[in-house]
């Protein structure tokens, strides 16, 4: 774990960043080996599609999965393991895809959801409106059915 914090701690992430890396390494380590983590860092390059499999597996949310998978890119990075960064980096692409789509989604819901939204005057208005109607109709008329232009 030693190797692994000197790995990471390049000056460019905080302290606290680097420790949220390596207790997510270690988490992934639990959940998919029985022994004790090894001290050399190769294992990241030899296992990677053991952790990419698994990983998918456990994680249905695409925020999850890359939050899970963004400590083995930095280390493969910093490491020079060309393949195994691909092997990551592969699913991370993929799930960012998905959340760029969902984000997407959700400004166009927004957009269409401003445009049908009334303002608090065209409410007032409306209700002073509709007040109007109903005070005009006669007590007969409130057992029949209105039409719509009423």
């Amino acid at each position: 774990m030693d190797t692994l914090r000197k790995v990471l701690a390049d000056g460019i992430r905080t302290e606290s960043s680097t420790e949220q890396y390596l207790k997510g390494i270690q988490l992934l380590w639990n959940m998919v080996f029985e022994d004790k983590m090894p001290e050399d860092p190769s294992w990241i390059k030899s296992k990677a599609q053991k952790i990419v499999a698994a990983v998918l597996e456990r994680y249905d949310n695409p925020g999850s999965r890359r939050t899970r998978l963004a400590p083995f890119l930095a280390i493969c990075r910093k490491l020079g393991y060309a393949e195994a960064y691909q092997t990551y980096y592969e699913p991370f692409r993929k799930e960012n895809k998905a959340l760029k789509e969902t984000a997407q989604r959700k400004i166009e819901t927004k957009a269409s959801d401003a445009a049908s939204e009334m303002t608090v005057e065209e409410v007032e208005t409306f209700g002073k409106k509709l007040a109007r109607k109903v005070r005009q109709l006669s007590l007969e008329d409130m057992d029949r059915d209105l039409t719509p232009k009423e």
